[in-house]
Order: C-alpha cells, then sequence, then structure tokens
C-alpha cells in the first residue's frame, strides 16, 4: 500500500523570545487486506510552542474508514466501520 498526505504549517514568531506552530493536514491511508486495501482517510491538527531549549508538541489524529475489516460469516461478508482517535505529544530538550 501507499499514502498521500498534504499538509501545512503556520509559525507564528514572538520577538524572537518563542515560536509557536499551527499545523493541519489530511491523508488517505490504506489498510492491506487479502483481496484490495482497505481505504481508510484522515485529518490532524497539531501545534505547539518552542522557547529557549525547549519544544513541546501536541497532535490531534482522527483516522476512519467505511465497511472495512471484512469477514465471513457463513455465507455473508460483514465490514465494520472504524474511527480512530489519536493523540500525539513531544517533548525535547536540545543540548
Amino acid at each position: 500500500t501507499y499514502q498521500v498526505r498534504l499538509g501545512g504549517e503556520y509559525l507564528y514568531l514572538y520577538k524572537y523570545k518563542y515560536a509557536i506552530p499551527f499545523r493541519a493536514g489530511l491523508f488517505y491511508d490504506p489498510e492491506p487486506t487479502k483481496n484490495e486495501p482497505d481505504k481508510f482517510y484522515g485529518f490532524s491538527l497539531g501545534s505547539g510552542i518552542a522557547a529557549n531549549r525547549f519544544a513541546f508538541d501536541i497532535a490531534y489524529q482522527f483516522r476512519w474508514g467505511e465497511d472495512v475489516r471484512k469477514v465471513r460469516l457463513g455465507t455473508e461478508e460483514v465490514g465494520q466501520d472504524v474511527e480512530q482517535h489519536i493523540v500525539y505529544a513531544s517533548l525535547i530538550y536540545y543540548f
């Protein structure tokens, strides 16, 4: 499979003392299956702050797929709708 991602960032600088990024993006992220990949889509939002020797970032990602992860139950094939909410955070110290 492959991923397609598109995003952007706006960087707010305050008197060269600290920087605050604002980020957003969209993506297509299929999962491999036996026959053809399940289609998953999503978006992400993030921000943070960088000052002195520290940088803190936080991001939220929402990923969804409709009628995916199909299994055969008897004579029928059953899929499910998937919604994933993920929060990422990082703290960096530059030395």
